[in-house]
């Protein structure tokens, strides 16, 4: 008798921490680097100048049926911007624009996802940008939401994100870059990004 009820016990443990796995993980989706991008156009004397950060990572628990568990928490290296010239590298590194010695990560942590419409989405969360963070809303449109074509056991997100941000609002730009007379204020920001998920 003491037997089984070991056994039973042991029967009802697994199932509850299967059950408590399984809702952990149904909306959480892993980020390919490999598929993923983030890229920025700015103004210079008014000609667009694209960039690129090389070195960031996200975390997303996304379910369409259940927004109130959503979540996006998402990191970019400042140290990691490219602007294919290593003087000018240098310079957007150091304390006129990024000071990215004293604040290496740029981050996003959300706290609301709203549907807007079909696959449209506003994600309301705080951009940290220094020793700035600010409540910002971040279109978000998912492109794809289906099962991987190659591993059966897997499922693909795709995220597209295009958001402006206003340098002057995270004191990015000293000296002559303070103003927009060399570099525009506004910075397009747009994010590609692939999720997988483990069925």
């Amino acid at each position: 008798m003491k037997k089984t009820t070991i056994i039973l016990s042991i029967i009802a443990i697994s199932v509850a921490m299967t059950a408590f796995t399984a809702k952990k993980t149904a909306g959480d989706w892993t980020l390919d680097q490999l598929h993923s991008s983030m890229t920025f156009v700015i103004n210079h004397f008014g000609s667009p100048f694209l960039g690129k950060f090389n070195k960031f990572d996200g975390k997303l628990i996304f379910d369409p049926n259940d927004l109130g568990k959503a979540n996006a928490d998402f990191t970019i290296d400042a140290n990691s911007i490219e602007t294919f010239n290593e003087q000018r590298n240098g310079h957007v590194k150091g304390a006129d624009f990024l000071d990215a010695a004293k604040y290496p990560s740029i981050t996003f942590k959300s706290e609301k996802f709203t549907k807007k419409k079909g696959n449209e989405y506003t994600v309301t969360g705080k951009l940290t940008v220094k020793e700035t963070t600010k409540t910002v809303e971040l279109p978000l449109i998912i492109t794809a939401m289906k099962d991987h074509p190659f591993y059966k056991d897997k499922k693909i997100l795709g995220v597209k994100i295009l958001y402006t941000l206003k340098r002057s609002e995270y004191k990015i730009g000293a000296g002559d870059f303070a103003t927009d007379a060399v570099l525009s204020d506004e910075i397009v920001i747009s994010y590609y990004s692939e999720f997988n998920q483990t069925k």
